[in-house]
């Protein structure tokens, strides 16, 4: 791995971990932080709602194939712009 990789690799790490915890923490008080997606609305709202979710697994998924090495066609700055995208 670069050191653009490692770096990528650190910054999503450092995000995510921060995001679990943040999520963990709200659910250790009996707040439900996702939303999305849940409950009794309008029709409209639900499907944006699901379309959001989707799409923010995405690119969850994006960063870590891209990162991984899965997709050839990146050169190393693109590691480092994914990362802070």
């Amino acid at each position: 791995m670069s050191v653009y990789q490692i770096t990528a690799l650190a910054v999503v790490i450092a995000f995510y971990g921060a995001y679990i915890s943040k999520n963990l923490s709200l659910k250790a008080n009996g707040v439900s932080a996702n939303r999305l997606a849940r409950g009794n609305k309008p029709k409209k709202t639900f499907i944006i709602e699901l379309v959001l979710c989707i799409a923010t697994l995405g690119v969850a998924l994006a960063q870590a194939v891209s990162m991984l090495g899965w997709i050839p066609s990146f050169n190393d700055t693109g590691w480092l712009i994914i990362a802070v995208c």
